[in-house]
């Protein structure tokens, strides 16, 4: 028997690397307590043609289960640099083979632990990469706004996550146990997502402009990349992979909770996904909250003469061009309008821009849906 691994892109690198990554997992001692044999053995010295060979030996003794464990599938596929810098290349293979042995809830709890703590060792080191590889070299060339346009709150990050990491590997030494009041303890600390993620955008059009724009940063950011696993990642790319791991959190741990409803500790893990829910709707909230702001400041600009401002009449509802009817004359006229929470505002279009006529205050009136049109209303 062979066993053949599929791949969607170039594999040759690739394979060889999850090869290696499963042969340090059979060492594991939760394989161990399976009564797994590891490979190659610790005689054996550990090059590409032994664990090949060892992998294809125990593949040989026994069938491999069609049924993967794998504690968060990938959602889609705009996870996959999030996916090809932090996921945990071990799980897949391994763990089927686990699987047919006969693995247990405690396997997948133990498992999922290990995807947790590895994933964060992972995001934390990708953070330090950030910051030694791009944030300190190109201090040369941007200024200390640009900086800050660029990274926001990044370096708030890393010190939050090298605590984070630090407690979630005290907690593993002594079985994990306790992991859920690692995230409840730090939710209030990862509250500084919400700023990261509400100028993420921005930081990438921002960087766009200035590579666009200036020979001097263009040249830096393109020697930082070949520094970061030969160019394989851009910096907005990895600009990304904050936002995507905080949003991972909950599926972590709903993973982890599948596999833990005989421990006693299942209450405080079902505490510790609310919270992490609530931090991703929390996230979600201020990321929204500021594209609300744009669009409300593009609309302030593109009409003339609006006095006040428009952020007093709440968020805006939705905006478009109808035809008004004057109840004077009955003469229909174009006009563009803008619904807010308070506010009806009416303007003409001039261009680009539009000319205010009117603002109608929805408190003194009723607003109806009449797609018959109705002809017995009398207006």
């Amino acid at each position: 028997m062979t066993v053949t691994f599929k791949w969607q892109n170039n594999c040759g690198d690739k394979c060889s690397r999850v090869i290696s990554a499963v042969s340090r997992l059979s060492h594991h001692s939760i394989v161990q307590t399976k009564g797994i044999r590891p490979f190659p053995s610790e005689e054996t010295t550990e090059n590409d043609d032994d664990v090949y060979r060892s992998l294809e030996e125990l593949a040989d003794e026994h069938d491999l289960g069609e049924d993967i464990y794998d504690c968060v599938p990938c959602e889609d596929e705009g996870d996959d640099i999030y996916e090809d810098i932090i996921k945990v290349e071990v799980q897949q293979p391994m763990i089927r083979y686990m699987q047919k042995m006969g693995m247990t809830e405690d396997d997948k709890r133990n498992c999922c632990l290990l995807e947790i703590q590895e994933t964060e060792a992972k995001y934390y080191k990708t953070l330090e990469d950030i910051e030694k590889n791009y944030m300190n070299p190109l201090k040369l060339v941007l200024t200390p706004q640009e900086m800050e346009s660029i990274f926001i709150n990044l370096e708030d990050l890393i010190k939050v996550h090298f605590n984070f990491l630090r407690a979630i590997d005290v907690c593993m030494m002594s079985g994990g146990s306790s992991l859920a009041k690692v995230f409840l303890e730090f939710k209030e600390r990862l509250l500084i997502y919400g700023e990261y993620c509400s100028h993420m955008e921005c930081a990438q059009n921002t960087l766009n402009g200035l590579i666009a724009n200036r020979e001097d940063v263009r040249q830096k950011v393109e020697e930082c990349t070949l520094k970061v696993q030969d160019g394989k990642f851009k910096l907005q790319d990895l600009l990304v992979v904050p936002m995507q791991r905080v949003l991972k959190y909950h599926l972590l741990l709903k993973e982890l909770l599948s596999h833990s409803s005989d421990r006693p500790e299942k209450q405080q893990l079902k505490e510790a996904l609310e919270a992490m829910q609530d931090l991703a709707m929390y996230i979600n909230e201020v990321k929204r909250d500021k594209e609300t702001l744009k669009k409300i400041r593009e609309f302030q600009k593109s009409i003339e003469n609006l006095q006040g401002k428009l952020e007093e009449f709440g968020r805006p509802k939705i905006d478009g061009e109808l035809k008004v009817r004057s109840i004077v004359n009955h003469t229909k006229q174009d006009r563009y309008l803008f619904l807010f929470d308070k506010v009806v505002i009416v303007c003409k279009r001039k261009g680009y821009n539009y000319e205010l006529k009117e603002i109608i205050e929805l408190l003194f009136h009723k607003m109806t849906d009449d797609p018959m049109n109705n002809k017995d209303i009398k207006k």
